[in-house]
């Protein structure tokens, strides 16, 4: 069998198998997927930056969509928007985490190196919330939908 890259399939089974382990020992776990983003440059570096910051909240999240396939080399045009999914539990927000998803009300402000400038025309505090985002001369519109959740674990060891 050939991937879509040309590279013969090694019958590794490392990712079901590590999927089967974390189902046997947390229940419901969702399937380890592998991104290998192909783009370089500062169109990565805005994604691998708000993943940082993301991360350090300790939100789970993930990024889709047109930004996604372009950034993995799937899609050949540049979007101008990032939409990145974020698993809130709105009993456990910080002060920033509130700031983020609008619950306190903050039209510009700085999280880490990114600069975010909210757009409250198109967006649902705690639900929907749109930025015009800036890193470095990089310059994108960024997506945040939240999606309810009651517990989201962020790291599993095994």
């Amino acid at each position: 069998m050939v991937s879509q890259n040309k590279e013969c399939f090694d019958s590794s089974t490392s990712f079901t198998d590590t999927h089967d382990e974390l189902q046997a020992k947390v229940g419901k776990a969702m399937w380890l997927n592998e991104f290998s983003p192909s783009i370089k440059g500062s169109e990565r570096r805005i994604a691998e930056v708000l993943l940082r910051l993301v991360h350090t909240l300790a939100l789970c999240c993930a990024i889709a969509g047109e930004f996604a396939m372009h950034i993995g080399g799937k899609l050949v045009s540049r979007p101008d928007l990032i939409t990145i999914y974020i698993a809130c539990h709105p009993q456990k927000w910080s002060l920033d985490i509130s700031v983020l998803l609008q619950m306190q009300r903050t039209p510009a402000f700085s999280l880490g190196c990114l600069d975010l400038l909210f757009i409250p025309e198109c967006s649902i505090p705690g639900k929907i919330i749109h930025y015009v985002i800036i890193y470095g001369v990089e310059v994108r519109g960024l997506r945040i939908v939240c999606v309810e959740s009651v517990k989201c674990v962020t790291h599993v060891l095994i």
